[in-house]
């Protein structure tokens, strides 16, 4: 998986979270910073989506920042 940058708003500590698994219709990825709990929530209810997508889909989204937002 992809390094995730710090928090945007205090630089803390940021973790992955995903929930669901191939074989159901609901895959649910979310990241949270450990310090002040702001998170981003992705649900993904196609299965034509796998798990190695919706991760690097979803870390490349945190990783967004406005200097390097056309990325």
């Amino acid at each position: 998986m992809p390094e995730l940058k710090p928090c945007p708003f205090c630089g803390g500590e940021a973790e992955y979270i995903e929930r669901g698994n191939e074989y159901m219709g609901l895959k649910e990825t979310e990241i949270r910073c450990k310090t002040c709990g702001t998170k981003q929530l992705h649900k993904w209810y196609k299965l034509k989506f796998d798990f190695d997508f919706v991760r690097n889909s979803t870390v490349k989204h945190w990783n967004r920042r406005t200097d390097n937002a056309t990325d």
